[in-house]
C-alpha cells in the first residue's frame, strides 16, 4: 500500500509527448472509456508536462501495431492480444484469468505479463479487464441438445477448442469478409466481446445472443521500452498510477458496460438464447483449456508459467 501511494503522489519532472497507437476506432467503447480516460488524467495530473496524440488503426492496421511500438516507431499501444497472436499468445491467455486488480498483482500475473513483453521490447502500463467476456451471436437459438452442433461460427484461434467442444465449425474470416457471408446464410454466427455491441448490420442477420458469457476481455496499455527507459522515475510512476486507477475503473465498471451492450442488442431484436444441461457447468473450463493449449503452443513456457500462477491463485477455470 505504501508503494502505490507513492506512485499515486508522484509527478514528472520534465515534457514528453507520446504517439498512442490504437486498436479500435473511437466507436469501440474502450476508446472512451479506457485509453481517453487515461490520456485524460495523466494529462491532468502531469500539469501538461506529459501528451498523448491517439492514432487510430485506420491509420496504422491493428494486426501491424505491435512491431511497430515495439521497434519505436510509435510510443504506446492500446490492444488486445488477438491483434499480436503470431508475435505472442500471452495476451489472449489473460482472457482466461478472472481477477481484480489487486490479485492480479499478489499472485504474480501482473508481473510475469509485465517480463514477457520487456523481454519483446514493450513495458505494461496497464491490463484493464472487462468481465463482461465473450459470446455467440446466432442466426438461430441454441437447440434441445444445448450445443451449437451444425454451426459455422467465425473466431479467433483462441475460441477453436470451445466450439469444437459445442458441435461448432470455426470459420476464420476477415472482418470485411463477415457481412456477405452472414447476408447469404453460409455463416451462422459469430464470437464477439460482450463489453461492446457489434456492427448493427451483422446484427441483421443474427439474432440471438448465447448466455452464460464466457472468460473475460483484457486490454493492454503499452509502451515502448527504449522510450519508457528515458522517462524520469516521477513520470514512470505517473504512468504506472494512472494504470492501477484504470484497472480498478474498468473491473469496476465493465458489468455495467456489458449490460448496456446487451440493451442495445435487445432495442435491435436481439434476444438471449441459453446454454443448457451439462454444458452450463462445462463450458468455462472447456473455454480455459482450449485457451491455455493455443496459447501455450504458441508461446510456450512463459504462459505456462502464467497458467501455474494463475491456477495456484484460483483465478483460472
Amino acid at each position: 500500500m505504501r508503494a502505490l501511494a507513492l506512485l499515486l503522489m508522484a509527478s514528472p519532472t520534465y515534457a514528453a509527448d507520446f504517439r498512442l497507437l490504437s486498436s479500435w476506432t473511437p466507436d469501440y467503447i474502450g476508446v472512451p472509456k479506457i485509453v481517453e480516460r487515461y490520456v485524460r488524467k495523466v494529462e491532468e495530473a502531469a500539469a501538461g508536462e506529459l501528451r498523448f496524440v491517439i492514432v487510430d488503426p485506420q491509420a496504422i492496421p491493428a494486426l501491424d501495431q505491435f512491431d511497430l511500438t515495439a521497434i519505436g516507431i510509435f510510443d504506446m499501444l492500446f490492444t488486445h492480444g488477438r491483434f499480436h497472436f503470431d508475435a505472442s499468445a500471452m495476451g489472449i491467455a489473460l482472457d482466461t484469468v478472472e481477477a481484480d486488480p489487486a490479485t492480479a498483482r499478489e499472485s504474480g500475473v501482473w508481473a510475469a505479463v509485465d517480463a514477457h513483453y520487456q523481454a519483446r521490447g514493450l513495458k505494461l502500463l496497464a491490463m484493464p479487464v472487462s468481465r463482461g467476456g465473450y459470446h455467440v451471436l446466432l442466426r438461430e437459438p441454441i437447440s434441445a441438445t444445448c450445443d451449437l452442433a451444425g454451426r459455422r461460427v467465425r473466431s479467433t484461434p483462441n475460441h477453436a477448442a470451445l466450439l469444437t467442444a459445442l458441435g461448432a465449425e470455426r470459420v476464420d474470416l476477415e472482418v470485411a469478409a463477415v457481412d456477405r457471408a452472414l447476408d447469404d446464410a453460409t455463416l451462422d454466427g459469430f464470437v464477439w466481446p460482450a463489453l461492446n455491441a457489434p456492427d448493427p448490420a451483422w446484427l441483421d442477420a443474427t439474432r440471438y445472443f448465447t448466455r452464460p458469457t464466457f472468460g473475460t476481455f483484457t486490454h493492454l496499455l503499452l509502451m515502448n521500452l527504449a522510450t519508457w527507459n528515458t522517462l524520469s522515475p516521477e513520470s514512470q510512476a505517473l504512468l504506472l498510477s494512472q494504470g492501477v486507477v484504470l484497472e480498478v475503473r474498468i473491473w469496476k465498471r465493465s458489468l455495467d458496460y456489458a449490460a448496456d451492450a446487451e440493451a442495445r442488442l435487445n432495442q435491435h431484436g436481439v434476444q438471449a438464447t441459453a446454454l443448457c444441461g451439462d454444458t452450463v457447468a462445462q463450458t468455462p473450463k472447456q473455454w480455459a483449456d482450449g485457451v491455455w493449449e493455443t496459447a501455450i503452443a504458441r508461446s510456450g513456457e512463459e504462459v505456462r508459467h502464467l497458467r501455474d500462477l494463475a491456477r495456484a491463485a484460483g483465478i483460472t477455470p
